[in-house]
């Protein structure tokens, strides 16, 4: 088993990354029946939140073999998942893209200055593309995230850290009246993703 860490410090980074399973120099490994065997890469990402007072949507991390794909890119519309995301910060649909060899959610949202801990299972590639997004839930919508980034060559015991930027998916006028976004400066009235409430968003266990 080999290990790499992604970290990431929200807006700031750090990852890490771990790969199960026997590795050769020359084949992939194989079970006693001679059948190609699945080899996984374990990834660990610490996400902090620097804001001052604007919650975080569950993080979405999403792994690609190709260079090609993003979740979102500069100048275009947005797809209807990051739609979805950016304004009411439900990751699901994201989450569902059929051309990533691996995805995980954080768990719930992250209050300001929480830090928060994902674990990743990716199937081994030799070209691994991170893509990871997150609402501002104090806002219509705006994100924040990292698209396409290439990890490929973080070795075991390697670690990466990032700073997010912020954009704006254009999505949704700017308005942030009220009943307009999903975060608890607005008491979390629009919609939020199944199962949380106003006391999940502001980063405290729902009774």
């Amino acid at each position: 088993m080999t290990q790499r860490t992604l970290f990431a410090i929200c807006f700031c980074w750090l990852l890490a990354s771990c790969s199960n399973g026997p590795e050769t120099a020359n084949s992939p490994p194989r079970s006693m029946d001679g059948t190609p065997t699945v080899v996984t890469r374990s990834y660990e990402v610490s996400v902090v939140n620097l804001t001052q007072a604007q919650p975080l949507s569950p993080f979405a991390l999403v792994f690609s073999e190709f260079q090609g794909f993003r979740a979102w890119r500069v100048g275009q519309a947005a797809s209807p998942q990051l739609e979805v995301l950016a304004e009411g910060g439900d990751n699901s649909r994201l989450l569902e893209v059929t051309r990533s060899i691996g995805n995980a959610s954080d768990s719930g949202p992250l209050a300001p200055g929480a830090t928060t801990v994902i674990d990743a299972d990716v199937t081994e590639s030799d070209s691994i593309y991170l893509t990871a997004v997150s609402m501002l839930v104090n806002t219509n919508d705006a994100f924040v995230g990292i698209a396409g980034a290439d990890i490929s060559s973080l070795d075991t015991g390697d670690s990466v850290t990032w700073t997010l930027p912020v954009w704006d998916a254009g999505t949704e006028a700017n308005s942030e009246v009220a009943g307009t976004i999903a975060g608890p400066a607005d008491g979390a009235r629009a919609s939020m993703p199944s199962g949380m409430t106003s006391a999940t968003w502001r980063g405290t266990p729902a009774s």
